[in-house]
């Protein structure tokens, strides 16, 4: 027990002795006799403690000092190096990009090696400076960039849709499907970073130039924000450059930009889903760039991957007729651009949340991606009194979707062959899809009918294996049976055109 009582009795002297510490030094030479007294030690037991303690914080403080003031020298040195390197490597992109194209690979090689830089980084940030560097380029006809100032009363939402089709309509002649779903395309950009969850790309496509294809794409410059046309993109570019501007970015003549550079659409494709990023690295870690945004794609015909094209909404326009009279567009901003602009970003403003939890009914046949595409353009349909004039244009334009796969289009024709024959042989079925002397299975890849192997290996990704059947009393063959069908119709088949077809048989056989 005394033991405890002499730690006990330590234990506090040395808690007396580290407030004392913390004081003034006229302070603690004050009280230290009481103290003393109080904890029964020697006034200069207690002193010596005290000033030992002291000089042991003094020393912790000139450490903490000396400690703060090399990692700011480290600091500093290292920010000067970066600086000069940085100078450094933006005096040489200069230099090389006044080079002929053919020559800026192997000069970055060189500069990656001089300044013991990754020659991938180098490369996307050397892409990025001829972006920034030829900015006119890149923008082309301009659009609006700046900051909006909203209109400063509530807008109403019909009334908004009804005039940017007028404004629309001043310079260019569309079909009705095609004008609803670019204005509705238009509203949904100016919500689109904050709640849109796909991001469907508003393709125009004509079957030839001087179509009104640019024109559109210029004039819907002005109705969107932070507008910009890009004009030899480079991967690198466009997701740094989308995710640092969180731009409306117009791509014009993609038919022979994405065939020059495939990555594009492969980014592109990426880019549709909100929350895929694309990772580089930079230095030594690794930096997530977020290419997700409103986008605008033109070009002649349709040549765009299946992926793109089941991402997007696909305006087919054409020629003007001479009889059709519309305003010269100068491309340039006037009052009414910059009202509409105004008046779009008071009604993203208030509208925001409404749309966020509005989960407007689709059309028949709407699934997966195709619904993805148009269900926040519905909700503002909804909101603007159009729904049912949206609904319909989405199913005109929706009838342009991706070419089928050869096992869909393969299910497709099985589908009218299982509602005549409960089973058939595989023999029997090469018979039965090349019966008709213009399908395709008549000359299957040019070279010639389609095979019973051939037959099975379209339909074994959708689990369909032909399996010793019975057609006959004692007769045994390989083959199929119908009921094996029935799940990949319901699941691979577009329900609408199935729908369809069966109305069809039907009614003939009334």
């Amino acid at each position: 027990m005394t033991n405890v009582d002499e730690r006990e009795k330590i234990r506090r002297l040395m808690v007396e002795a580290q407030r004392l510490a913390s004081l003034s030094p006229g302070e603690w030479r004050f009280w230290i006799d009481d103290s003393a007294k109080q904890h029964g030690v020697e006034r200069a037991v207690l002193e010596k403690a005290v000033v030992a303690i002291i000089k042991a914080n003094e020393e912790k403080k000139r450490e903490e000092k000396k400690e703060v003031q090399q990692r700011e020298r480290r600091v500093e040195k290292g920010k000067d190096q970066a600086e000069r390197k940085q100078r450094e490597q933006h005096k040489a992109f200069k230099e090389i990009a006044e080079l002929p194209s053919a020559q800026h690979e192997p000069q970055l090689a060189l500069l990656a090696k001089r300044l013991d830089e990754s020659l991938e980084q180098l490369r996307d940030d050397f892409s990025l400076f001829l972006g920034e560097a030829h900015k006119e380029d890149v923008t082309g006809a301009g659009g609006y960039k700046g900051d909006v100032d909203p209109w400063p009363e509530p807008v109403n939402t019909k009334k908004l849709f009804t005039e940017l089709l007028k404004q629309l309509r001043r310079y260019v002649v569309h079909r009705d499907e095609i004008a609803i779903a670019t204005i509705l395309w238009t509203m949904m950009a100016w919500v689109h970073n904050e709640i849109a969850v796909h991001s469907p790309l508003l393709v125009f496509t004509a079957a030839d130039v001087d179509a009104g294809k640019t024109t559109t794409i210029d004039a819907l410059q002005w109705l969107t924000p932070r507008a910009y046309t890009v004009a030899e993109i480079t991967g690198p570019t466009l997701y740094r450059f989308v995710d640092q501007v969180r731009p409306t970015l117009m791509i014009d003549d993609a038919d022979t930009l994405f065939k020059r550079r495939t990555d594009l659409v492969h980014i592109v494709a990426a880019s549709w889903t909100r929350g895929t990023p694309v990772p580089r690295q930079v230095g030594n870690s690794t930096v997530f760039f977020n290419p997700f945004g409103p986008k605008i794609i033109g070009l002649i015909g349709l040549a765009l991957s299946r992926q793109l094209i089941s991402r997007s909404i696909i305006c087919k326009i054409v020629p003007k007729l001479t009889e059709e009279k519309v305003e010269d567009f100068n491309h340039c901003d006037d009052a009414t651009f910059e009202e509409l602009r105004r008046k779009l970003m008071r009604w993203s403003m208030d509208n925001l949340e409404r749309l966020k939890e509005a989960k407007p009914v689709l059309p028949p046949g709407f699934n997966n991606r195709l619904a993805a595409n148009w269900r926040l353009l519905f909700a503002i349909a909804d909101l603007a009194g159009c729904g049912e004039q949206a609904r319909a244009a989405a199913i005109k334009l929706s009838s342009t979707r991706p070419e089928a796969s050869e096992g869909k289009r393969l299910l497709a024709a099985m589908e009218p062959i299982c509602s005549k024959h409960k089973m058939f042989g595989s023999d029997e079925l090469q018979q039965l899809l090349t019966a008709d002397k213009d399908s395709e299975w008549v000359d299957y890849r040019g070279h010639g009918p389609i095979t019973q192997r051939e037959i099975a290996l379209l339909l074994d990704p959708y689990e369909i294996h032909p399996r010793v059947i019975h057609p006959s009393p004692g007769k045994s063959v390989r083959g199929y049976k119908a009921e094996w069908f029935a799940d990949a119709f319901r699941r691979w088949l577009p329900s609408i055109k199935r729908t369809t077809v069966h109305h069809r048989k039907r009614k003939r056989k009334r």
